[in-house]
């Protein structure tokens, strides 16, 4: 057994290193795919077009075609004049490439403002909580309980509606959300280790907030800024369409102009709204991009998971369901992952087995592929596009190609997991009790009682003192060594006859990391 080890080590090491890094290298990344580079097309096109509208070989957007006789009343879309015109033979044309320079500076100053003075406050808020915490937050609930109509009522008739007017009123409303996000991003990256890092190296608070927090807020903040952009010229074409717009030309107006003629001329309505309606998907669809682009974990929301047919070549004898044969048989396993930077080869034509009583540690240098190899098994893995071949059988089942129900019913019966890191394994927010008593209520067919005997039984055999008083507390309250040997009795919880242990003992100290090895071995 210990020579097969060798040998699937040294071939798995070649294949993740040598493989997957040149296709890695080779391909920049192309993820964002058609429609976030249309959308992005459409927003340069839009601001050229509004930097230039002055220059470009248009008619002027206020010249009355009636007296110039360039155009015709109501001139329906053509080669004369695109979009047509209304009814004094104003070109709808020029006066949407001139409505897009008003809706771009009243977007880009409101977004640039209150995500900026948004972004200061919601970090001083989450980083310093306290009374800071506070009071801004009671600011925020005021701005955003308080009627948004009402506060443009007023400022409107005191000071008219001028561009900056509008400004003020949109950067004070667009303030709250900014800072409620940010405050959400800032109270978790406050408690990370790279934070309690920097400040026990005696980092002052203003190069934390600028060097390890800002750097991570921002990106969420920019891609809702795209969002948020696309919210304020939605918010001006429904005022202007209220009689509320701008003193110039913008889209809104243009769609309030033309609902006279809704039904006669439906264009005049149609093709601006149509205008913003494009704009504001294209803002919403760029910042999807972005946010996706920048995540720190790839997110797919379309998952993708590919098993090769059995070739004859791979065919393999195994032993059927309830015979003595290998409990765990693997057989010519690849995975692929398949991510916007290209194929990774994570797991190459892997085969080994385990019988029962058995243990069977792969050993490897860190990124080889060993924690793959155990998430190709149980089938789980951090991204969307995933092809697997080969075969994987526990206890004469196929994990690759048997249905959802037996596959599920096989993980929460045969087989247990000992993941890494049992902090993010185990809910943060909820008690032991919880955790363990859930699979053996789900896959065990125990009562709630009959399981909670068994949870404090399973406590005392993995060795942790005073399991009743243990049971009701939560993961954070208890010590790395605790909680690792938490996740052994979650992975004993029901009578198992496989357990994938990775690397248990990573992030224990020592003497812990002998407790948890003599009590895996004593289990087995």
């Amino acid at each position: 057994m210990s020579s097969s080890t060798s040998s699937w080590t040294s071939r798995t090491t070649s294949s993740t290193l040598g493989s997957a890094m040149p296709e890695w290298s080779k391909k920049l990344p192309t993820g964002l795919g058609v429609v976030f580079w249309v959308s992005a097309s459409w927003v340069v096109i839009l601001v050229l077009l509004a930097l230039f509208a002055d220059v470009l070989p248009i008619r002027d957007p206020e010249a009355l075609g009636i007296i110039t006789r360039e155009v015709e009343p109501f001139e329906g879309p053509g080669w004369n004049a695109w979009f047509g015109s209304d009814g004094q033979g104003k070109d709808l044309f020029a006066n949407v490439v001139h409505g897009a320079r008003p809706a771009l500076v009243l977007g880009v100053t409101v977004t640039v403002l209150a995500a900026s003075i948004g972004t200061v406050l919601g970090v001083l808020a989450g980083y310093f909580r306290g009374r800071v915490d506070t009071m801004v937050m009671a600011g925020t609930d005021v701005a955003l309980a308080f009627p948004a109509i009402v506060l443009l009522l007023a400022v409107r008739a005191s000071l008219g509606n001028s561009m900056w007017v509008f400004i003020f009123i949109f950067t004070v409303l667009g303030i709250a959300p900014y800072t409620r996000i940010v405050r959400g991003a800032t109270l978790g990256l406050a408690e990370r280790e790279f934070v309690k890092a920097a400040r026990a190296m005696g980092a002052s608070r203003f190069r934390i907030i600028t060097r390890e927090i800002l750097p991570n807020v921002v990106l969420s903040v920019l891609s809702f800024a795209f969002i948020g952009f696309a919210l304020v010229i939605a918010a001006e074409g429904c005022l202007a369409f209220i009689g509320l717009s701008l003193d110039r030309t913008t889209w809104g107006q243009l769609i309030d102009d033309g609902r006279p003629e809704l039904v006669n001329h439906a264009y005049l309505t149609l093709i601006p709204a149509s205008v913003m309606f494009a704009t504001i998907l294209a803002f919403n669809f760029v910042g999807d991009g972005v946010g996706g682009a920048t995540a720190i974990r790839e997110v797919s929301t379309v998952r993708r998971h590919r098993i090769a047919p059995l070739s004859t070549a791979r065919e393999h004898s195994s032993a059927s369901p309830g015979d003595s044969g290998p409990v765990l048989d693997v057989h010519e396993l690849s995975t692929d992952l398949v991510t916007s930077q290209g194929v990774v080869h994570a797991v190459d034509n892997v085969s080994f087995q385990v019988r029962a009583g058995e243990a069977l540690a792969l050993v490897g240098e860190s990124g080889c592929g060993k924690t793959m190899t155990i998430r190709s098994i149980l089938g789980t893995f951090p991204v969307a596009g995933v092809d697997r071949s080969g075969r994987v059988d526990v206890d004469g089942i196929d994990m690759l190609r048997v249905d959802d129900d037996t596959r599920l019913r096989t993980l929460g019966t045969d087989i247990g997991t000992i993941p890494q890191n049992p902090l993010t394994a185990l809910n943060p927010v909820r008690r032991i009790d919880a955790q363990l008593i859930e699979p053996m209520t789900l896959h065990g067919g125990f009562s709630k009682s009959e399981a909670r005997v068994r949870a404090l039984a399973l406590l005392e055999q993995v060795g942790i003192p005073d399991p009743t008083s243990r049971l009701k507390s939560y993961p954070h309250q208890l010590s790395g060594g605790m909680r690792q040997r938490v996740m052994i009795a979650l992975a004993l919880a029901n009578s198992l006859r496989l357990v994938l242990a990775d690397e248990p003992t990573t992030a224990l100290d020592v003497t812990v990391q002998d407790q948890i090895m003599g009590l895996l071995t004593e289990l087995r």
